[in-house]
């Protein structure tokens, strides 16, 4: 799946031709898990100051009540797109030698990077953020969801 496929499809949906005519908006955020064909079109509506969110197959949508000041419209021309996901996570994984499976991986793409979350079914975690234009590592870091856990 690429994003340009997610816009086209969302573009020909009632439920988005219907809020477009009352509200001018840009495309903020992609939010999704591969593995489920689970995929997220977050639009910032500028004069409310919030988020619209339209879940694929994109029925509906849901307006976040929280108000945000600003964000930047993503470029839907990136390097990395939403099908190069796991074989991107994959490729990454093995430079770095983790001796690890990937059953399921949370990705985020805003202001130009894809923030990725992998992990395995021992509770291993691998975190990486990509450059979405370039497709260069800015960081990568391993570790275990029980990492994330807060001790009382």
């Amino acid at each position: 799946m690429k994003l340009k496929e997610l816009l086209d499809e969302l573009n020909k949906s009632t439920c988005y031709n219907n809020f477009i005519k009352d509200n001018k908006c840009f495309l903020c955020a992609v939010f999704c898990v591969p593995e489920e064909n689970k995929y997220n079109l977050d639009f910032f509506i500028p004069d409310k100051k919030k988020i619209a969110c339209f879940e694929y197959p994109f029925d509906n949508f849901k307006i976040y009540e929280e108000k945000i000041d600003e964000a930047k419209e993503i470029d839907i021309c990136v390097k990395i797109d939403i099908g190069d996901i796991k074989a991107e996570a994959d490729k990454i994984k093995n430079e770095q030698k983790v001796n690890m499976n990937i059953s399921k991986t949370i990705a985020i793409l805003k202001d130009n990077l894809w923030n990725l979350t992998c992990m395995d079914n021992s509770l291993g975690m691998l975190r990486i953020k990509i450059n979405a234009s370039s497709g260069e590592v800015i960081e990568f870091k391993k570790g275990s969801l029980m990492d994330l856990m807060i001790r009382k």
